[in-house]
């Protein structure tokens, strides 16, 4: 069978269904990285390639980018697709990250308030306008990032603020038995500050 004879994707596709197949797949491969990564941090598994792995793949697909792959698709285009797929898979985590980064100022924030998983009760009733933003009963910040309105208040119910997780866990309540030393706030002579809930 001559070259001439043989038809790739892109010969039975034509150019522009060529360029909506591969964002098709791109997208869609990329929404199932993120669906895969999502299941994985609920659930503590981690269905990921290596980054290692990843770099040598991506740098023997730049050394040989007409190399033909599965299907017979050239190596160029795998490595486009990879690419797009670890980009939208970053993009689904970043509000990963930004959920956890807020989950930490609303501890410390609640340690500063003076807020705790044996007082939330009173917290709630509070007519103080940080608690009122803190708890839910004024504002609309938790809805901004997609969560209750009473998300910060939830937390500090279930695991406790700062200082209550940092003393269950490693301070001087735990086995291990450590100091907060510079893990204080800044209030108290310490360096920990996380803005305020608005």
């Amino acid at each position: 069978m001559s070259n001439t004879e043989t038809k790739t994707v892109k010969g039975l596709l034509g150019k522009k269904r060529m360029a909506w197949f591969l964002g098709l797949v791109t997208v869609g491969l990329g929404l199932l990285w993120v669906a895969v990564a999502e299941i994985g941090f609920r659930f503590g598994l981690l269905f990921s390639l290596n980054q290692l792995e990843l770099m040598v793949l991506l740098v023997f697909i730049a050394e040989y980018p007409r190399r033909r792959f599965f299907f017979n698709i050239p190596g160029w285009v795998i490595g486009v697709v990879i690419v797009g797929i670890s980009v939208l898979g970053y993009i689904g985590t970043r509000d990963w990250l930004l959920l956890v980064k807020w989950t930490l100022f609303a501890m410390i924030n609640a340690e500063e308030l003076g807020i705790d998983s044996k007082n939330i009760g009173d917290a709630l009733k509070s007519k103080k306008p940080d608690v009122m933003r803190f708890v839910g009963t004024e504002g609309e910040y938790g809805e901004e990032l997609g969560l209750t309105k009473d998300w910060a208040a939830r937390i500090v119910r279930h695991v406790g603020n700062y200082g209550e997780v940092y003393e269950r866990n490693v301070g001087t309540g735990s086995k291990l038995g450590i100091p907060r030393g510079l893990n204080q706030l800044w209030n108290a002579g310490g360096i920990l500050y996380a803005p305020p809930i608005r």
